[in-house]
């Protein structure tokens, strides 16, 4: 049987009992189609095993629990899948499209595939439940078979793409125990032909009209230039719907002409690459990070909406054709399960409300982002079994949790239907659902605007319906914690955030990690590092060399160091400032040499062993090798995993005038939103303050290093009362910027540290 005939005779199956001829609006889902193994592990030690390894479990499934679920595009196919059957109960009884599903896997995997779509709903149906088995049988009911939709492989021959996650219940918390991908080296895996694409989209255009096409692409090489021309060319009038894990993916400039592109959502895993942290909100409100990314697809590409997602469930949405900015954070508390399929099935919610709306007419809004979060809460995980040691309760049993989870599913489902268009002026979240998920509306040009004027002159922002405010938060978005708005500085976080992320990840820690900074002196390289520490979940021990009488502490420091390592569970992150200071009238950089290379520091001529953790040394002139004994300076460097320079003089060392004129703005921009802070730690009742107050703190010189004097002045005010701070509070003993002789300005700026009360 040719290529052709296959696809055929799979469309007939869908088709079978139909009695129209009228063709049925499809909507294709094309990309990486993967299945999902979920191993639950219970710790096993038998007598009789041999050649157990490191650990050592068991499965912990009974007949009938789901192992396994469709993940990246075939999850989102899925959602569609479990909406369309919850309209059957609507009084039409039917359906409003069919899904299409094309894809990379194993011709001989395509029926264990298809049932896989309704195993969460169909009682009689077990494609993927123990015992185990290579080929699962079909639905035990008769009629069961799950119907409206369609699947065609682009290569028959090719691997079907697993992955198989393990995990273990210690104590209350569920562990990730390790993942294993099954999927073909790209080198070998080869891709279809154009005709072979227009072969199987000519097939189905005989029995559909298909109307939307979703290209979800995992970085699994099922989406390609290839396949991109082919659906494009024979599908010239579709809408599209794009799900990416990369930024820009090369593919996607085939689509940025002559295409109608409805929807941009980039899934959680680009913060892994760019935004360490995983943060693209500050209490509800966009940071700029997430405000450059989607501005940079907007300005390449004519799409009407982008999205933006995180690992932690925030949104970011630029909707409408950058008409409006909808900011959004899930509620409900997420688990692993909860997590994995979270940004397909969102996606999975948006897709439905759009295609089954009147497309020049439609508007997103508050309501649809609320209820495609609560979609995705509820369609995003699989139900793990109970423990063996507990009851079969509604909570722990799998089937009663099933049951109740369909009920929920019927419920979002006449919401969806409920939500494609939104009214004009929707400033109010709905109230028609329970919400699951705080979210904000505003002016995309007006967010933009603002994160403008933030990073200019003194960072206020002076709005026709507000009075002038100076938003601190603003200068603290891409570490939380730490104010940096020199974009070189900003680059520095990202790196070494990237490095901490990726250490933190590392099941089998073999090397510490270490980092050293430099930074000018007062520009807070300790509450860096502690902001670190509390972004990832470190424990943290501080340390500070000028503060040391004799080097017998540094021994001190390696004992807790090792005793903090056998009593705590979270990695540790050592911190140590002043690294270049001396102590004994010597350098302490041979301290550190063994500890660091081997894992070890001797104490009465005994070794005793650290495990790998996260050092990090800073100092104010590592740059300056006029010090004595440069042998060990030069050893220590060498042993470093990561050297930064965040100081204002190493940063504009190597630019051009013009670059550092830039870089100088930026810098006193920066200084405006560290004096800002400082009056907050020293005067927190204070919330306004006189124009020229900021502008003193503008107008130091950057080359200077005036963030400690910046600070010291703050703490000398004096006579500071009623809630503010003017020109009348300076300290002119202490030189209270009259030297500058700068003119008084006495408009009063409120300070919003709080970024879900900023106007």
């Amino acid at each position: 049987m040719d290529e052709t005939d296959d696809v055929t005779t799979e469309i007939d199956k869908v088709e079978s009992g139909r009695t129209s001829t009228k063709k049925t609006k499809g909507v294709l889902i094309a990309g990486d189609w993967v299945v999902d193994e979920y191993w639950f592990l219970l710790e096993h030690q038998s007598e009789k095993s041999t050649h157990a390894g490191l650990s050592h479990y068991r499965i912990s499934y009974d007949t009938g629990d789901i192992f396994a679920d469709l993940c990246a595009a075939g999850h989102t196919a899925r959602v569609l899948y479990e909406i369309q059957e919850g309209l059957k109960e609507k009084p039409e009884g039917k359906p409003e499209y069919d899904i299409c599903g094309l894809g990379n896997w194993n011709a001989k995997d395509t029926e264990n595939i298809r049932h896989l779509f309704h195993s969460n709903s169909c009682d009689a149906c077990f494609p993927v439940t123990p015992p185990f088995k290579l080929n699962s049988e079909p639905c035990t009911t008769e009629g069961n078979s799950p119907r409206n939709f369609y699947l065609e492989t682009m290569n028959a021959e090719s691997p079907t793409i697993r992955v198989i996650r393990q995990y273990h219940q210690r104590g209350n918390d569920l562990i990730q125990i390790s993942r294993v991908d099954f999927e073909p080296h790209h080198k070998t895996a080869k891709d279809p032909s154009c005709s072979t694409i227009q072969t199987i989209i000519n097939t189905l255009k005989e029995k559909y009209d298909i109307t939307d096409v979703v290209i979800y692409d995992s970085g699994k090489g099922a989406v390609n230039d290839t396949l991109i021309k082919c659906l494009k060319e024979e599908l010239p009038e579709v809408s599209w719907y794009i799900v990416s894990k990369s930024l820009e993916p090369a593919w996607l400039d085939l689509l940025s002409k002559g295409t109608k592109l409805e929807l941009i959502l980039i899934r959680p895993e680009l913060a892994a690459t760019i935004k360490p942290w995983d943060r693209w909100l500050v209490e509800g409100k966009m940071t700029d990070g997430a405000a450059e990314i989607i501005e940079g697809i907007k300005k390449k590409y004519q799409t009407k909406h982008i999205v933006l997602l995180s690992e932690k469930r925030e949104v970011v949405a630029c909707l409408n054709n950058g008409e409006d900015c909808i900011t959004a954070k899930a509620l409900t508390k997420p688990n692993l399960l909860h997590q994995l399929g979270w940004s397909s099935a969102f996606m999975a919610s948006l897709v439905h409300m759009i295609a089954t709306s009147d497309k020049s007419k439609y508007k997103l809004g508050h309501y649809s982002i609320q209820a495609a979060i609560r979609s995705a809460d509820e369609f995003s995980h699989i139900i793990a079994p109970k423990r063996q040691d507990q009851e079969k309760t509604t909570e722990s049993n799998p089937e009663q949790l099933k049951q109740k989870q369909k009920e929920e599913i019927k419920k979002l489902i006449a919401h969806l239907g409920n939500t494609i268009v939104e009214d004009s002026k929707p400033e109010k979240a709905p109230t028609k659902i329970d919400l699951t998920a705080s979210s904000e509306l505003s002016v995309w040009k007006n967010e933009i605007a603002n994160w403008d004027e933030a990073k200019n002159k003194c960072g206020v922002l002076e709005m026709k319906t507000s009075k002038p405010h100076l938003d601190v938060w603003r200068g603290a978005t891409e570490l939380p914690g730490y104010i940096a708005v020199v974009e070189q500085k900003r680059r520095a976080l990202v790196d070494i955030g990237l490095r901490l992320r990726a250490f933190k990840s590392q099941s089998l820690r073999d090397r510490s990690l270490s980092i050293m900074l430099q930074g000018d002196p007062g520009s807070g390289k300790t509450s860096l590092a502690k902001s670190l520490a509390k972004a990832f979940g470190f424990d943290f021990i501080g340390r500070n060399i000028t503060q040391m009488l004799h080097r017998e502490e540094l021994l001190d420091l390696f004992e807790e160091v090792a005793t903090r390592q056998t009593t705590g569970r979270d990695a540790l992150l050592v911190f140590v400032d002043e690294i270049n200071a001396f102590l004994d009238n010597s350098n302490v950089y041979g301290a550190f040499l063994s500890p660091l290379e081997d894992g070890i520091y001797f104490r009465n001529g005994k070794p005793f062993s650290l495990k790998p953790c996260i050092w990090i040394f800073a100092g104010t002139k590592l740059k300056d090798y006029d010090q004595k004994d440069t042998q060990k300076l030069s050893d220590f460097k060498s042993r470093i995993t990561l050297e930064k320079f965040l100081d204002y003089a190493s940063i504009i060392d190597e630019l051009t005038n013009d670059e550092k004129e830039k870089v100088k703005a930026k810098a006193q921009v920066e200084q405006v939103y560290i004096g800002a802070d400082a009056i907050h730690r020293y005067f927190p009742d204070v919330k306004r303050v006189s124009m020229d107050t900021l502008e003193y703190f503008r107008s130091q010189d950057p080359s200077q290093a005036p963030a400690r004097s910046i600070v010291k002045f703050v703490s000398s005010m004096k006579n500071v009362q009623y809630g503010e701070i003017t020109k009348k509070n300076w300290n002119k003993s202490d030189d209270g910027g009259d030297s500058l002789n700068l003119p008084e300005d006495n408009r009063m700026v409120s300070l919003e540290f709080d970024a879900s009360s900023s106007k």
